[in-house]
């Protein structure tokens, strides 16, 4: 795999051209190799695409391997401590050419606050010239092209070297729980494997980006169509996952995040997947050691008022907890789509009405047997 580098902080770009919110500006020494003409459609095209994807925009045929790289074009123009939402400007660095039409692309979302330039981001692009316009994609395809593929159930696995079978098949196991549970039996999976999230991040085209400075392990993931890509950059023998987290990721490719009440979202997680490595039984074991130790609790305003325990180094949520309790009882009672009502309930809000409404309709408790009822699920 070749890493191309290139400089990042070129002042020049600055002082030359900083007005230009929505136009990619390039330096005087840059070199195009290709004609005058696709110059011209080059850059005409990657504003199009820049424009888009920078407000959040769309296509009605999305490219899968191309969606992660997208998504952290979103907003990437806004610096939030400034309260400016177009401070940072965008600049072609670098083009490279790969092939007789398909091109390496290197840009930096760049600002300057009191004469000293910042870095949004940086990204890595290919750009494919068809006659008198060009395709962009991330190089998530082009970085893996060469890597071994196995096919597990509706896992495919991308990996430079052999993946680890026994986790393999467990992950696929619980992928296939999931997509039961969220009735997308047919929904297929391509696992990708990254060192760290950095390399993780540098395999969709993401040289660097601010708000992930520090991070060493984490994941990235997308879905279209009924299929979802994972490129995951955690700890351990591939394929690295967390069933916890796993099932947020999954939860979402049915369901848009605007509406999912993240209290019952994470007592799905907790039940189906445990916490910080401990399965549900071992934090439901540490969670009634809480409960003992604090006879008569109000589980309303714990619940309301954001109350925590702990499990070793860990603090745990007891609003979450109390609904892996509900969310066991309703399934059992009432089947998964009822859980699927309440998870839709929308976000979380001050005092929980909105929770509480559709809790009472699916089950009959409310606000005021609510400590009740948690005292007969903790029995």
């Amino acid at each position: 795999m070749i890493k191309y580098t290139g400089c990042v902080l070129l002042f020049i770009y600055v002082n030359v051209c900083l007005g230009q919110a929505d136009t990619i500006q390039y330096g005087p020494t840059m070199r195009f190799p290709m004609n005058f003409d696709s110059k011209l459609f080059l850059m005409r095209d990657l504003n199009d695409f820049l424009n888009l994807y920078t407000k959040g925009g769309s296509v009605a045929q999305p490219d899968l391997m191309t969606m992660p790289l997208t998504d952290e074009l979103n907003d990437i123009k806004r610096s939030e401590p400034l309260q400016n939402p177009s401070f940072f400007k965008a600049y072609l660095e670098n083009v490279i050419l790969l092939g007789d039409t398909s091109y390496f692309l290197q840009l930096s979302f760049l600002g300057v606050k009191d004469g000293t330039p910042m870095l949004r981001a940086s990204f890595n692009l290919i750009a494919k010239q068809n006659i008198d316009h060009f395709i962009f994609s991330s190089p998530l395809q082009k970085n893996t092209q060469n890597w071994k593929r196995e096919n597990i159930e509706n896992i495919t696995y991308i990996s430079p070297d052999s993946i680890d079978k026994t986790k393999a098949f467990a992950f696929a196991r619980l992928d296939s729980f999931y997509n039961t549970k969220i009735n997308v039996p047919g929904q297929q999976t391509v696992f990708i494997k990254a060192d760290n999230f950095p390399d993780a991040l540098y395999l969709i085209g993401v040289n660097y980006k601010s708000d992930y400075a520090g991070y060493t392990y984490n994941s990235l993931s997308d879905y279209s169509k009924n299929k979802r890509v994972v490129i995951s950059g955690r700890m351990g023998k591939f394929p690295n996952y967390d069933p916890h987290d796993t099932w947020h990721e999954k939860l979402r490719t049915v369901m848009s995040d605007s509406v999912i009440n993240r209290p019952v979202d994470e007592g799905c997680a907790y039940l189906f997947g445990g916490s910080w490595g401990f399965s549900w039984f071992q934090v439901l074991d540490s969670f009634k050691l809480y409960v003992n130790q604090h006879p008569g609790a109000d589980w309303l305003t714990l619940y309301k008022d954001g109350g925590k325990f702990n499990m070793g180094i860990y603090q745990n949520g007891i609003a979450n907890i109390l609904n892996a309790l509900l969310v066991q009882k309703i399934q059992q009672e009432k089947g998964f789509p009822a859980v699927m009502n309440l998870l839709s309930c929308g976000r979380r809000e001050k005092g929980d009405a909105n929770y509480f409404k559709a809790l009472g309709k699916i089950t009959g408790i409310t606000e005021n047997n609510f400590n009740k009822e948690i005292d007969k699920l903790l029995k």
